[in-house]
């Protein structure tokens, strides 16, 4: 019977070499979806950060969610969730229980405004 003491390392097995373009596309879609949400999560907070967002001007917030398509992808709308509290509590308040903050601005624009109030204001 072999002990954690008595194993050797002499043998090491060769893995064959990934072929990443056969994989299914769902696969790779599941590979590569963390690393691309982890860089959209960033340059969003990169958004937030900046000048205008601190003077509450929604617009390049509003311009990255529009250009990017953020709201049409699911799993990347539960990542934001998961990663930003603030995020999580607007995008429910407006996507979910479907309640504008800001009556004279769509839904989109209310929840870029409310996320720019909430850090700011």
């Amino acid at each position: 019977m072999a002990t954690m003491s008595n194993i050797t390392t002499d043998h090491v097995p060769e893995l064959p070499d990934a072929d990443f373009d056969n994989l299914s596309d769902d696969v790779k879609n599941y590979i590569t979806k963390p690393k691309q949400y982890d860089t959209i999560y960033s340059e969003i907070k990169e958004i937030l950060n900046n000048e205008k967002s601190m003077r509450l001007d929604n617009t390049d917030l509003l311009q990255y969610f529009t250009s990017n398509f953020i709201l049409q992808d699911e799993s990347l709308i539960n990542y934001l969730r998961n990663n930003d509290n603030i995020f999580n509590m607007i995008y429910t308040s407006h996507y979910i229980r479907n309640k504008i903050e800001f009556v004279l601005m769509n839904k989109l624009e209310s929840m870029c405004q409310c996320w720019l109030m909430y850090l700011y204001h």
